[in-house]
């Protein structure tokens, strides 16, 4: 039988911990190289979820998380910091990576407290004419009687929801379309008593 060379055992067990050790080290300077590359990427810091949020659920801290994506990419009104979104219910499903915005929220988050904003819903006659708005797009609400005669209902009201799946349940009527606006409660009285009325918008 051949005799072990006890020294070349110990010095292969010496290299393979060094072999060890020069892996370990490797592996942890592309973790913190790809560390840096993501903190110091080009783009801006968005929320989106971890996983699809179903509707009516109270945003919770495993729920969203921050990301950076090119700043021509992100779209108008997303959240910055997960603080803005704890806490609040979304008002309808949201898919996992969704990108979330101050209109995925209930309508609770949509007016302004300190203004004095309650929110209406107003059926426009064109249905056409609620394509070319947004989320925050500033209106005039007109609206004309079978007669003929037109009036202004509300000026510079703010479209708080729209139709589809981002309305959390308004939908388009085919005979027009319900969107919801946010206003004084004067002018939302106004708009709620107006449905004898055939409404049109006027786009500030």
């Amino acid at each position: 039988m051949k005799e072990i060379n006890w020294r070349t055992l110990l010095r292969a067990a010496r290299w393979h911990k060094r072999a060890i050790g020069i892996c370990a080290l490797v592996i942890s300077v592309l973790a913190a190289f790809s560390w840096w590359v993501e903190a110091n990427a080009p783009g801006i810091e968005v929320v989106v979820s971890t996983h699809a949020i179903p509707a009516n659920q109270q945003v919770s801290s495993g729920d969203v998380k921050v990301v950076r994506i090119p700043a021509d990419a992100v779209p108008k009104g997303a959240l910055t910091s997960t603080a803005e979104a704890l806490g609040r219910r979304v008002v309808h499903g949201i898919s996992e990576g969704a990108v979330l915005g101050a209109d995925a929220f209930s309508s609770a988050t949509l007016v302004s407290q300190a203004d004095g904003e309650v929110l209406v819903p107003v059926h426009l006659a064109d249905e056409a004419a609620m394509t070319l708005l947004r989320v925050g797009s500033n209106i005039t609400i007109v609206g004309s009687s079978y007669d003929g005669y037109v009036t202004t209902l509300a000026s510079s009201v703010r479209v708080a929801l729209l139709p589809g799946e981002s309305s959390g349940g308004l939908v388009s009527t085919g005979s027009g379309a319900v969107i919801l606006v946010a206003c004084p409660r004067n002018v939302a009285l106004t708009l709620a008593g107006a449905g004898d009325q055939r409404l049109n918008i006027i786009i500030e």
